[in-house]
């Protein structure tokens, strides 16, 4: 008779620990996908990696992908941008050709730290073939960008690019 007791309680036991084996297995999915939707996926993490993500949507002509680097603070503010922007590139598409032209003509050459949350991001050319100096993107006749720190990650700062 103790046999029996024994063997029942060993399988109550075995089943306790698949249930927490099983729960355990759930809940690190559960964080993990979390984790993944949860996270914000505007911005950058440095300043360098934000202007580098920024200049490959630039690069790959995924130009509603780049405000997702420019900080704004609500969803309007950067749908109206998105729309000026789609305006621009029709109505003045020599705006858009400069973009391209100075993301394909100039790398970071510097990322100097103003601030806390504010650091500029200085580029050089690098297509030296060319004489004309193409270091006109930034509608002010600048060669840098400015990158501030909003909620922990890193953006560009708006109104600077058209």
């Amino acid at each position: 008779m103790t046999y029996g007791l024994n063997s029942s309680f060993k399988r109550q036991l075995n089943n306790k620990s698949k249930n927490k084996r099983l729960l355990a297995v759930i809940i690190l999915v559960l964080i993990i996908v979390f984790s993944i939707v949860l996270t914000d996926r505007e911005g950058g993490a440095t300043p360098e990696e934000l202007v580098k993500g920024w200049m490959k949507a630039v690069r790959k002509n995924e130009f509603e992908k780049m405000f997702d680097y420019i900080y704004y603070d609500n969803k309007k503010d950067k749908d109206e941008s998105a729309q000026e922007f789609k305006k621009i590139s029709k109505e003045e598409k020599y705006k858009l050709d400069m973009l391209k032209s100075f993301v394909n003509d100039n790398e970071i050459e510097e990322v100097k730290m103003i601030d806390l949350n504010t650091f500029i991001v200085r580029f050089k050319k690098i297509n030296k073939k060319d004489n004309l100096d193409k270091k006109y993107l930034i509608n002010d006749g600048r060669s840098f960008l400015t990158v501030e720190k909003h909620k922990g990650k890193w953006f560009l700062k708006k109104n600077q690019l058209w």
